[in-house]
């Protein structure tokens, strides 16, 4: 579903990600950009695999990266999850910090996950 979302909205400024290396690519699916108005690299990525996922970042051409920034996820235990008129919160977006950023730097995405990374980045 994630890369189906992404594929068909690839949004103006954003391009593929090289995702050489990646074991279950086809559990991966990203796309990123720069957002020039809050110079922030925009990274969206899904993970849509049972197991966690660690992703490694590369901002090639970057001369300067904050060491934080924002990680925004929407996850869930079960692909087939959703939210009911007796569970309206089972699947809600979250915001957490991104820490440890540079030029190159590791996230783990959670199981069945549509995330936004922002890394502020000049």
């Amino acid at each position: 579903m994630g890369q189906v979302s992404f594929a068909k909205s690839l949004s103006p400024g954003f391009a593929p990600v090289s995702e050489s290396g990646v074991e279950r690519l086809n559990s991966l699916f990203s796309q990123a950009g720069y957002d020039r108005a809050s110079n922030e690299v925009v990274i969206k990525t899904t993970n849509y695999h049972a197991q966690p996922m660690v992703a490694e970042i590369e901002l090639a051409g970057a001369e300067r990266v904050a060491a934080t920034g924002r990680h925004l996820l929407i996850k869930s235990t079960s692909p087939s999850d959703q939210n009911t008129l007796d569970q309206p919160l089972r699947i809600v977006p979250a915001e957490k910090p991104l820490e440890s950023c540079s030029r190159k730097f590791t996230v783990t995405l959670p199981p069945y996950s549509v995330n936004l990374l922002r890394v502020p980045a000049e």
